[in-house]
């Protein structure tokens, strides 16, 4: 069985080196739980290696504030014992645009969850 990733971002080439929390910490922490609640856990991880990574990159985030590229990257590598790029620069592309823009350029998914005011 095969997942394909939901949010696309076609622009993730020009998302930057480092992501910095910008946006409302929690509708992160609300879309860090929708990540996680999409895991399978009999399912390999090469199979829902988009959706970890984009748990990676917005965990980081929400943990630290801001997330470098190249020190999850390693991180990611160490973990997995490999590095999906396409995957990876798309995860990271889509949680860099849900920081720069609310999500302005990504295409499919769910998006971000605004709060109840």
């Amino acid at each position: 069985m095969e997942f394909k990733a939901r949010g696309q971002n076609p622009e993730h080439r020009r998302a930057g080196n480092i992501i910095k929390l910008t946006e409302n910490r929690e509708v992160l922490i609300g879309k860090l739980k929708e990540y996680q609640s999409r895991l399978k856990p009999n399912i390999a991880p090469e199979e829902q290696i988009s959706t970890l990574y984009k748990i990676a990159v917005t965990q980081a985030l929400v943990e630290k504030g801001e997330v470098t590229k190249e020190t999850l990257v390693k991180e990611l590598e160490t973990k997995y014992g490999f590095l999906d790029a396409a995957a990876f620069g798309n995860a990271w592309g889509v949680i860099a645009d849900y920081t720069e823009t609310g999500g302005a350029n990504v295409r499919g998914g769910t998006g971000l969850r605004k709060e109840e005011e």
